[in-house]
C-alpha cells in the first residue's frame, strides 16, 4: 500500500513553542559575555596613560602608570571596576570610556570566541535578549555592532542602561548569562537562573559576596576550559 505524504509539513517542537508563546526567554549580557571588551579598553587605557607614541593623547598625565612600571594587561583585571585593580583613578577610567565612545570604538569590539555561532544556535530554542549596563549614549554604536556581528535575531532585543532584574522580570526572562557578581546574585534572588562566566573578578573566595554566589542554587559557573565559555553554554542549554 503506498504511503501518502501529508500535504502540510509538521512543525518542529521549537516552532510550536514559538508559535504559542511558551518559549523560554534568556538574557545575555554584552561586555565580558557576548563581547570581548577588556582587551580594547585596556589598549585605550595604555594609549592614553602609558604609551608616548600617540600625540593625540599627549595631554593625559602618564606619571602614575609610568611609576607602576608597565602597561596594563588583561590578567591585571581581577576586580570588576578597573580603578580597584589598576593604578588608574575612577576619573581616569571614566575618561577612558568617554574617549572610547567618542571615537566610536564600540563598533570595533570583537565577539567572544564561539559567541556568534552559539547565540544563533540558542535562538533556535530560546528567545534571546541582549541586556547591558552600557549608557544610552552608545546605543547607536551598540546596534551598529550587532548589524555587522552575524547575530541573526537582535532587532528590538537590545536593551541598554537599565535595571537588569526589572527588565528580566518585565519580559519573562528565566535564564541570564552574566559576569558581574553583584548582578548575578540579584538576578538569582529574583528566581532567575544565572549562568555566570567564571572570571577573577567574580571568584575571590575570601569575599562574602562570592561565598553567597558559590552556594546559591540558582547560580551556575561556566568555565572557559577545556572549551570556550560559549561552547560550554551550548552544551549546558542544548543537550
Amino acid at each position: 500500500m503506498p504511503i501518502i505524504e501529508p500535504s502540510i509539513k509538521l512543525k518542529s517542537l521549537e516552532e510550536l513553542l514559538k508559535t504559542y508563546g511558551n518559549i523560554i526567554k534568556i538574557g545575555i549580557d554584552l561586555d565580558g559575555c557576548a563581547v570581548d571588551t577588556n582587551p580594547m579598553i585596556l589598549y585605550q587605557a595604555n594609549e592614553m596613560y602609558y604609551f608616548d607614541n600617540n600625540k593625540k593623547y599627549s595631554k593625559y598625565n602618564k606619571t602614575i602608570m609610568k611609576e607602576w612600571g608597565r602597561s596594563l594587561r588583561v590578567e591585571d583585571i581581577i576586580k570588576f571596576k578597573y580603578e580597584e585593580c589598576t593604578p588608574l583613578s575612577k576619573e581616569e577610567v571614566d575618561e577612558i570610556f568617554k574617549v572610547f565612545a567618542e571615537e566610536k570604538k564600540f563598533l570595533s569590539l570583537k565577539p567572544m570566541p564561539d559567541a556568534i555561532k552559539v547565540i544563533n544556535r540558542l535562538q533556535e530554542f530560546f528567545e534571546g535578549y541582549f541586556i547591558t549596563a552600557r549608557p544610552g549614549n552608545v546605543e547607536g554604536q551598540t546596534i551598529g555592532w550587532f548589524e555587522n556581528s552575524g547575530i541573526k535575531d537582535y532587532k528590538n532585543k537590545v536593551i541598554l542602561d537599565g535595571d537588569k532584574v526589572m527588565i528580566a522580570k518585565d519580559r519573562g526572562i528565566t535564564r541570564f548569562i552574566e559576569d558581574r557578581a553583584e548582578t548575578a546574585l540579584k538576578l538569582a534572588e529574583n528566581n532567575i537562573k544565572v549562568l555566570l562566566f567564571d572570571y577573577p573578578w567574580n571568584n575571590d573566595p575570601k569575599q562574602k559576596l562570592i561565598q553567597e554566589i558559590n552556594k546559591h542554587p540558582r547560580i551556575e559557573r561556566i568555565n572557559n576550559t577545556p572549551k570556550s565559555y560559549w561552547l560550554n553554554i551550548e552544551e549546558k542549554l542544548i543537550k
